[in-house]
């Protein structure tokens, strides 16, 4: 076996001719856009009515956006007390127990019309991922109250 020479390897295969004319290519089925199920929520599916604007506008509201305040609006003295329980609720709700230090702090800061920025800093240390929902939520009831 030693004075064999190794079998050569075998030549790679010339690749394949190109499909001749006479033979048609299969064609691919168009999607008719017809299904009667999709994977898409409805509202992306439905085709806007003849005549409708293609973006539904939001409805214009009498209460300021927290966005563009600064301050907390002055809240009249006979609001205070439903600011008070509403912080409550909301104290107990988010950690479990109505805690009346922070409960207090709020408060105060609000009836003061403190600036937003402050508060937020502060909601953040006490309820982290919670405090921006909390403080937006905060800032609809006291422009319900302050009216």
């Amino acid at each position: 076996k030693e004075g064999k020479a190794p079998k050569p390897l075998p030549k790679a295969l010339p690749p394949p001719p190109p499909p001749s004319a006479s033979v048609p290519l299969p064609t691919l089925a168009k999607d008719s856009g017809k299904r009667k199920h999709s994977n898409l929520p409805a509202w992306m599916t439905q085709q806007p009515a003849a005549g409708a604007e293609s973006a539904p506008k939001k409805a214009k509201t009498d209460v300021p956006s927290m966005a563009d305040a600064t301050n907390f609006p002055v809240l009249p003295a006979a609001a205070h007390d439903d600011l008070s329980t509403y912080l409550t609720q909301q104290i107990q709700e988010v950690l479990g127990e109505a805690e009346d230090t922070l409960i207090t702090f709020i408060h105060g800061h609000v009836t003061q019309g403190k600036p937003i920025k402050e508060l937020e800093e502060e909601l953040k240390e006490v309820l982290d991922e919670d405090a921006p929902a909390f403080l937006q939520q905060l800032w609809s009831k006291v422009q319900g109250l302050a009216k």
